[in-house]
């Protein structure tokens, strides 16, 4: 990926208009002309990927449950994954692939939450996503908080982003070894920076939610912006969708 201008990233979709992570929020997306979506992974007790922010479904869908520690069976009695009980389920990371197997033109950052790699451990976790992916190998990138996790994708071969939890200093020699394709950073994060870290790797934002930062950012020399609005921000000068 070699942008000319920053592109554009629909943040866990089109979340302002759909409910977040789910496939109408990405479906919503993809209309809008936007080729680069992210999303999260937690994964199930029995270890099946989900396509969810929290560790717990309250937020998002109103069910107290956490789901590490309970199976997919569980979770599906809970009605989690029931287009009757919601607008928008949420996906299994299986669901998701196969939605991007009849979208050819999106390419996706899965962030690899650290709920799920406390829980179950980072080899498992990255080798669960990973093979869960292998479908859609060369449109995907690992993205996370957790620089060892992303060492070891890395190591694999992966194709990964790392999530700066501040620009401070003492990231930077995080950073460097990792060497990776693409730093994170919140768009706070940036404005206050004095620069933008040169290195081999690209720059992306988050989470942008108005057009006044998205000018500020764009001027910044970003690579990739992420918003959850991708339908408000589409037609800006400066930005690009593909």
């Amino acid at each position: 990926m070699t942008p000319a201008k920053p592109v554009l990233v629909a943040h866990r979709g089109d979340a302002t208009h759909y409910l977040e992570n789910t496939l109408p929020a990405f479906e919503s997306a993809a209309r809008l002309g936007v080729r680069h979506v992210e999303l999260d992974v937690q994964l199930t007790s029995d270890g099946i990927p989900l396509v969810l922010h929290d560790a717990n479904a309250r937020r998002t869908h109103g069910i107290d449950i956490d789901v590490r520690y309970h199976d997919v069976a569980t979770l599906a009695g809970k009605g989690l994954f029931d287009k009757q009980a919601f607008d928008c389920p949420v996906p299994r990371l299986d669901d998701f692939v196969d939605w991007m197997d009849g979208n050819p033109q999106m390419h996706v950052f899965v962030e690899i939450k650290k709920e799920s790699l406390h829980t179950q451990g980072r080899t498992k976790v990255l080798s669960v996503i990973a093979d869960k992916l292998a479908p859609i190998a060369g449109r995907y990138t690992l993205i996370s908080y957790d620089a060892r996790v992303l060492g070891m994708a890395k190591r694999d071969k992966q194709p990964i982003g790392y999530v700066l939890p501040t620009m401070v200093d003492r990231y930077r020699p995080i950073a460097r070894p990792l060497s990776p394709a693409i730093l994170f950073a919140d768009y706070r994060q940036i404005l206050h920076a004095p620069e933008l870290w040169p290195g081999p790797w690209q720059w992306a934002t988050f989470e942008v939610a108005d057009r006044a930062i998205a000018r500020r950012m764009i001027a910044s020399g970003l690579d990739f912006l992420e918003t959850m609005n991708p339908g408000m921000l589409r037609t800006m000068p400066g930005l690009t969708r593909n």
